[in-house]
């Protein structure tokens, strides 16, 4: 068995474009959840697609009550990107 790896400065560029693209989506979601004082329905739900935001929530109320940006996260998405690998099994 064979594991190739392989980067695609393309694909890197396109991976790069969607994280900042939903990071933008992700914060401006958060901000408008925090101005509402919402309570969202699925608070799980929510901690998975918004995943490259720390979200901390009132215990008494349920409300969203902070949030910050999961910078390890983001910096690992951000090395990882344009990277693939192909495995083949020599006979």
């Amino acid at each position: 068995m064979k594991l190739n790896l392989y980067f695609d400065s393309i694909r890197r560029s396109r991976e790069l474009l969607q994280i900042d693209i939903a990071l933008d989506q992700q914060k401006d979601y958060l901000n408008q959840l925090l101005k509402r004082g919402g309570i969202p329905e699925d608070r799980d739900t929510v901690r998975l697609e918004k995943s490259y935001y720390k979200i901390v929530y009132d215990q008494a109320t349920g409300a969203l009550k902070s949030f910050e940006r999961d910078e390890k996260k983001v910096a690992r998405d951000s090395k990882l990107s344009g990277f693939f690998s192909i495995m083949n099994h020599d006979p």
